[in-house]
């Protein structure tokens, strides 16, 4: 049950984080900390996935962040840390599943803004509404 609650907290606080990141292309920090709380959760649970492989999750969100600290916000701080939290929560193979829905739907999305002149080559996408659906999709194939 505490399993389930953690799951539909931590995806509902993306939602919202997602229609923050459409809005004012910022993510609050207090919304950032407060989504430690079901990560927290879904972390204690115990579902069968190994301390290991969520360290590794959340490496992988710390690597997000070098690169985006090298390229000076290629990556958003604030998508990183968002990464590192799905990392922790669920591990790195699960992470993985979240990113290339993420990923592959933020690619299509960008080549149709593109070929129809709604974007050009040097604007950004806000990350968080495609990491809402990698992050659906992800549950729903679990």
């Amino acid at each position: 049950m505490i399993y389930i609650s953690c799951l539909v907290v931590y995806g509902v606080l993306l939602l919202g984080e997602a229609f923050v990141d459409l809005w004012k292309k910022q993510i609050p920090i207090w919304m950032l900390v407060l989504g430690a709380v079901p990560v927290t959760g879904l972390f204690l649970a115990g579902t069968g996935i190994s301390w290991q492989m969520r360290l590794i999750g959340g490496g992988i969100g710390l690597g997000f962040w070098v690169v985006g600290y090298v390229t000076k916000g290629a990556v958003g701080s604030a998508d990183s840390v968002a990464i590192a939290q799905l990392g922790l929560a669920f591990g790195a193979m699960c992470l993985f599943e979240c990113l290339a829905i993420s990923l592959g739907l933020l690619m299509f999305v960008a080549i149709l803004l593109y070929l129809f002149r709604i974007v050009g080559r040097k604007d950004t996408l806000p990350f968080f509404p495609f990491l809402f659906f990698g992050y659906l999709g992800m549950v729903i194939a679990m």
